[in-house]
């Protein structure tokens, strides 16, 4: 960052800054344009991505006439996608738009197509990323945080009162699109709820994009057989497609097997190990909703039929085959066996952020 006087250029920044210009559109929105000359539309942004894989998931832009639902990656130059490898990347095969600051070089996909590049050069106000850094140095919690004491116990309980039920009315609204999209097939929205807090929410979009693609009736049928829906979770997801032990070549026969019946494919997701402890692994999570699902193929009713937090919980004891007594990760052994159990913890998760708004939506 240069100086002249008291004003700053906007030079020498870092992709954080990229990152808070775009999340929060902070730059001018008017006559977006690719770098080959298509109009850009918004639609959404996409949700900002702290782990591995591109910056922004599951964005929706329309480039030209033409809508498209994918990632959005970031960067200063348009070459640094080279610098960083992304070309030998998979993960940045869905990427449908290239933000960056400066365009120096044009960018294609392992399919030869090229990623639509925006810039954002002669877009940013020049004061903005003075603002960005008082706001990134500023070493309260937040900005605010020093006049709390100042309010009064009234509006404070007013205040968390509001937060509450706009917690639950985020959730509900997110339940009634599931509900919508499923014509109120509980049991399938139960899983998908169930899912996403069990994986995580590193994992939890793609997780969600998998079973989507298998449908209820799919899962269903193979619920009844603990095989079958592991080899479909796990298959689908893409985690048994290179078996090297017995145990996952069973699993991969098996799915290729469901694979002709029902006429699937893999698919290529951005799933997350980094900063995540083993027991949190997309692998095992995929196994241990299998199991699940295997042993309460009617979830929701069994739940319905609970009248407390300890009938929920002795629901999701469950025990997984002795493969995973040695493994957290497919084809990856741990020397100490261990029973990959769900968590008290994140059962508590699952009650409180999918159980019980579901059951509050479906008693409304």
């Amino acid at each position: 960052m240069k100086e002249k006087g008291n004003k700053r250029k906007l030079v020498d920044f870092n992709e954080d800054f990229l990152h808070y210009v775009w999340r929060l559109k902070r730059f001018e929105l008017k006559s977006l344009q690719t770098e080959k000359g298509e109009n850009i539309t918004i639609i959404n942004g996409g949700a900002w991505n702290h782990d591995a894989g591109p910056d922004f998931l599951n964005a929706k832009i329309k480039i030209g006439d033409t809508t498209w639902a994918g990632h959005v990656e970031i960067h200063i130059h348009s070459s640094d996608w080279t610098k960083h490898q992304h070309h030998m990347d998979q993960a940045y095969d869905n990427v449908i738009l290239h933000v960056v600051y400066s365009h120096d070089q044009e960018i294609t996909l392992s399919d030869g197509s090229v990623v639509p590049c925006l810039s954002l050069k002669d877009r940013i106000e020049k004061d903005l990323y003075v603002k960005f850094l008082r706001l990134k140095d500023h070493q309260e919690w937040i900005p605010c945080q020093s006049m709390i004491s100042q309010v009064d116990e009234l509006s404070w309980s007013f205040w968390k009162d509001k937060l509450l039920i706009e917690r639950l009315q985020r959730k509900t609204s997110y339940i009634k699109k599931l509900s919508d999209d499923y014509q109120s097939n509980w049991q399938f929205v139960m899983i998908l709820l169930t899912a996403r807090y069990l994986v995580g929410k590193q994992n939890a979009d793609s997780l969600e994009f998998a079973l989507r693609y298998l449908g209820p009736s799919i899962i269903r049928k193979c619920s009844q057989s603990n095989i079958q829906i592991s080899a479909l979770l796990l298959g689908t997801a893409g985690f048994i497609s290179d078996p090297k032990e017995d145990y996952i070549q069973e699993l991969n026969n098996e799915y290729r097997f469901l694979k002709a019946k029902y006429e699937l494919s893999s698919k290529i997701l951005p799933w997350k190990y980094m900063r995540m402890r083993p027991s949190s692994f997309p692998d095992l999570r995929l196994a241990q909703l299998a199991q699940l699902l295997n042993t309460s193929s009617q979830l929701f009713s069994k739940i319905l039929d609970t009248e407390s937090a300890k009938e929920i919980n002795n629901l999701f004891d469950i025990e997984l085959d002795q493969y995973w007594d040695h493994h957290f990760r497919v084809g990856s052994t741990s020397e100490k066996a261990s029973k990959k159990q769900i968590g008290k913890t994140t059962i508590q998760s699952i009650i409180i952020n999918a159980i019980a708004p579901l059951l509050f939506y479906y008693g409304i």
